[in-house]
């Protein structure tokens, strides 16, 4: 009797661990599949830990990231990446006309003799503003075309400025000053800036991805 009793103890031990083994399992899987049937929860982590690292991003950050991607034409960008390169932007032209200014001061200063400067001493004088210019105006092209894609649109759409500058500086070249003429030049002109602030300045980006891939990229 004393052996068949400790053979159903050892019995009930072995049913007892079979049994939480077999309780065990499923609760582990059903989590599992839990998570995976319902991802809400590690996208908002993804995007609370996103919006966490945008947050950090600093100003000097935004402004020099346009020209580490100076030639990236196919991508996204946001309004801040936009915002704070165009304050770098009119903040180096600003400090370019300081220099040339005080370049052309100099060089007038030396030719007193009242006849107009030779071209070289032009050239020197705007040199800031030319290099300035040269140095920015891909990074500059490239941010406009990127934030266009960050609101769903073609960069192409980027080609109306030309027709506005054919509007408000060639066309009155060509055609005698008119009423019709001014017409036009403020027009196109106040179409155009209206345009490029309303989209590229204020539109907001498409959330997630579109055709032109996931969602802007950050300062690392």
């Amino acid at each position: 009797m004393a052996g068949q009793g400790s053979v159903l103890t050892e019995d009930a031990g072995q049913w007892d661990a079979a049994v939480a083994k077999l309780v065990a399992t499923p609760v582990g899987q059903l989590r599992i599949d839990e998570t995976a049937a319902n991802p809400t929860s590690s996208t908002d982590e993804a995007t609370s830990a996103r919006a966490q690292r945008e947050a950090a991003v600093g100003p000097l950050q935004w402004m020099v990231f346009p020209l580490r991607r100076y030639a990236d034409f196919k991508s996204r960008a946001c309004r801040a990446e936009l915002w704070w390169f165009n304050l770098f932007v009119l903040s180096g032209y600003a400090i370019a006309w300081f220099f040339s200014r005080a370049l052309g001061a100099s060089l007038l200063r030396e030719s007193a003799t009242g006849a107009p400067p030779e071209l070289d001493a032009v050239l020197l004088a705007y040199a800031p503003i030319l290099i300035f210019a040269a140095v920015t105006i891909i990074p500059t092209v490239a941010v406009y075309v990127r934030r266009l894609h960050d609101t769903g649109r073609t960069g192409v759409k980027l080609t109306s400025i030309p027709s506005v500058i054919f509007g408000v500086v060639i066309l009155p070249m060509f055609l005698p000053e008119s009423i019709a003429v001014d017409i036009t030049r403020y027009t196109m002109s106040a179409l155009s800036a209206a345009w490029i602030i309303g989209v590229t300045w204020i539109g907001p980006g498409d959330s997630g991805w579109n055709k032109y891939g996931q969602r802007h990229q950050l300062p690392s």
